[in-house]
């Protein structure tokens, strides 16, 4: 599973991460510190399951 946290603040997105990690300890947890950089990641893994689903 992939978690994406987004939020202006370090420690909000490290703390959110810890938890989510203690809830599902095999998830990929993505951080941004923007909308724009929680688009970037989010297009950026899209596209890789997309290419990932083609083979």
């Amino acid at each position: 599973m992939k978690v994406l946290i987004a939020d202006d603040e370090k420690m909000m997105r490290v703390g959110m991460e810890k938890e989510v990690k203690k809830v599902l300890p095999d998830a990929d947890v993505f951080l941004a510190a923007s909308g724009k950089e929680a688009l970037k990641i989010f297009d950026e893994e899209h596209s890789c399951n997309s290419l990932k689903s083609a083979n």
